[in-house]
């Protein structure tokens, strides 16, 4: 009996040793098998589920897609544009990609790229274009345009053509209306022909002066170191306003686009603040300055 019980621990173990020493790399044709452990007996321990960002990104065809990319074009370290290597919790996405919630998402290979794997690869810029960066920018432009801050802007016609709102039209058929012309504007008629209608001090756009913004020319107290309940000077000139208003926290109050007004008693330390309205359609459409006037202080000996 005693020998019988030797006999089947004997091969018993046989059966185990020949289980554990079975091969370490089993013919699995899954992705998830890149990724599996290997046990101190060579066994291999698949995991039941793909892997996480960023690896998930390196099988797209058993693991899906979508994983944020780094601007090298390399997956995030744990999904996170902020992990990518020189980003340090900012930076850029790469060509095609938009930072959303932090990661860059894939939106589209802009014009004259084409999508390889996940980067988008630039073609080549076409005629009259030129690589900076990554963008194909205008390099030239047409006869008759310049190029102003990489877009290319008329600077005259052809015979026998009129620009007009920056396109070149044939003379008598152009639409009666004022059109800025340089700085200045002009009242353009429909044979084409332009008069000037008005020097526009701050430059011209949309067929029409560009409204110059209100502004202070003068703005003053005096002094504005004072004994209790004396007076000062209030001075003001408005320019490109419609009108002012100053007033103190003594009670003081005026309205106009320039003065000059004795104050009332300065009881305490007094703010005086003014408002200027700018005329219809400035930018900014108001403006607005404070001047403090505070009190000597006085002694009084025991």
């Amino acid at each position: 009996m005693k020998v019988r019980l030797v006999l089947a621990l004997i091969i018993f173990s046989f059966l185990i040793l020949g289980a554990f020493s079975f091969s370490s790399h089993p013919a699995f044709t899954s992705s998830e098998v890149k990724f599996t452990d290997a046990s101190a007996h060579g066994l291999a321990i698949v995991p039941a589920s793909c892997p996480s960002p960023p690896f998930t990104e390196l099988y797209p065809g058993e693991c899906g897609t979508g994983a944020p990319i780094c601007a090298d074009g390399t997956p995030a370290p744990f999904g996170d544009i902020a992990s990518c290597p020189g980003v340090g919790g900012g930076g850029s996405c790469p060509v095609g990609y938009t930072l959303q919630a932090g990661v860059c998402k894939f939106t589209g290979c802009p014009a004259w790229y084409t999508k390889q794997g996940s980067q988008c690869v630039l073609l080549g810029c076409p005629g009259g274009y030129v690589l900076q960066g990554n963008q194909c920018v205008i390099n030239t432009c047409p006869s008759n345009y310049t190029l102003q801050g990489g877009q290319c802007v008329i600077i005259s016609c052809p015979q026998g053509q009129a620009s007009q709102n920056g396109v070149c039209v044939t003379y008598g058929s152009c639409t009666a209306g004022n059109e800025c012309i340089g700085q200045n504007l002009y009242a353009r008629d429909a044979s084409c022909s332009a008069t000037l209608v008005q020097t526009c001090g701050y430059g011209c756009g949309g067929g029409a002066c560009i409204i110059p913004p209100p502004s202070l020319a003068d703005w003053r107290i005096l002094p504005v170191l004072v004994r209790k309940n004396a007076t000062v000077q209030v001075i003001w000139n408005g320019q490109n306003v419609s009108s002012c208003t100053v007033s103190g926290t003594n009670g003081d109050s005026w309205t106009a686009a320039s003065g000059n007004q004795t104050s009332g008693p300065i009881p305490a330390q007094t703010v005086y603040t003014i408002t200027c309205q700018g005329v219809a359609g400035s930018s900014p459409a108001s403006i607005s300055s404070t001047i403090t006037v505070n009190i000597v202080p006085e002694f009084i000996e025991r």
